[in-house]
């Protein structure tokens, strides 16, 4: 499992394809390491159109396989 500094430098790295996925890992992430510290963005349309965030996108089950190393 990655330590709570590798878990902020993912997620302040990646987007959430949208709000929900967010908020499922959120409530895990903060229970897991006891802190608000992290930083939970989502795309929104305008990003995914005109910013290229298309390669940074992950859902929830991204992220959880990534911080718990699955």
């Amino acid at each position: 499992m990655k330590n709570e500094q590798e878990a902020k430098d993912y997620l302040s790295n990646h987007y959430f394809i949208n709000r929900i996925h967010a908020h499922a890992i959120r409530a895990i992430i903060m229970d897991r390491f006891k802190s608000k510290d992290f930083e939970f963005k989502y795309a929104s349309d305008v990003q995914l159109e005109y910013q290229g965030v298309n390669d940074n996108l992950i859902t929830a089950n991204d992220a959880i396989k990534h911080i718990w190393d699955e």
